[in-house]
């Protein structure tokens, strides 16, 4: 068990209260746009957005973000750091147990603390982005059902998602043949299951991802079945 905490304390060698940070981390969707920043005070690669404003239940208003600095406009200035990608904890177990000529093995994992950017909601969910310019219609995710939005909303925070999760890497369970045809030869078969489990409540499709905690990978990791058999003369 590993327990991570970072903060930037220093980023120029002036202090400038004007200067928000270093942007980065492109998303899909628009031209230029990022969502985390590296800002004095808070954890590298914070996510940087507009916090969204929710009705009383509990639904994203569209385009109503907080004031933050009380001007009555909602513009850049607006904007702060909000989460990261870096989980508060790393856990991970991993055992092999044998009896007799059973043996079974199995590898666990865990991020706790850790949050991603939905690039897959942000992106597809909108009614602008369904129809496509050259004339055909695109399918909508099942999220766009709850918030409804008519125009895309990069910059939410509603985007910015819990991902913590418990993965099962993979689980192996093996019988050992101490002879065969006679004392010289034996053998192993067994069973293995790759990605078998995985526990979050990240509404994507995979909470584990490497680009920043920006999710806009489409495609999850698969789960394998391996049937072996090693033999030995």
């Amino acid at each position: 068990m590993t327990y991570n905490q970072n903060r930037i304390t220093k980023l120029t060698i002036n202090d400038d209260p004007n200067y928000v940070g270093v942007r980065f981390g492109g998303i899909d969707g628009g031209t230029g746009n990022t969502i985390a920043i590296h800002a004095v005070d808070y954890p590298a690669g914070s996510f940087y957005v507009y916090e969204q404003v929710y009705d009383e239940a509990g639904k994203p208003l569209e385009g109503v973000y907080v004031d933050q600095n009380a001007d009555g406009s909602i513009n850049e200035q607006d904007m702060i750091p909000y989460k990261n990608a870096s989980p508060d904890v790393f856990m991970g177990l991993s055992s092999q147990l044998s009896y007799k000529n059973w043996d079974f093995n199995f590898s666990i994992r865990s991020n706790i603390g850790n949050y991603a950017y939905n690039n897959i909601q942000s992106n597809r969910e909108s009614k602008n982005t369904t129809y496509d310019p050259s004339g055909w219609l695109k399918n909508r995710i099942s999220s766009a059902t709850y918030t409804n939005f008519d125009a895309v909303q990069y910059q939410s925070s509603y985007y910015i998602q819990e991902a913590s999760f418990v993965k099962v890497d993979n689980v192996s369970l093996g019988y050992n043949f101490t002879h065969l045809l006679n004392h010289q030869q034996s053998g192993r078969i067994h069973f293995t299951v790759q990605n078998p489990l995985v526990l979050t409540d990240y509404s994507g499709l995979d909470p584990e991802f490497t680009n920043n905690g920006i999710d806009n990978n489409i495609y999850p990791h698969p789960r394998v079945f391996i049937l072996g058999l090693n033999l030995n003369f």
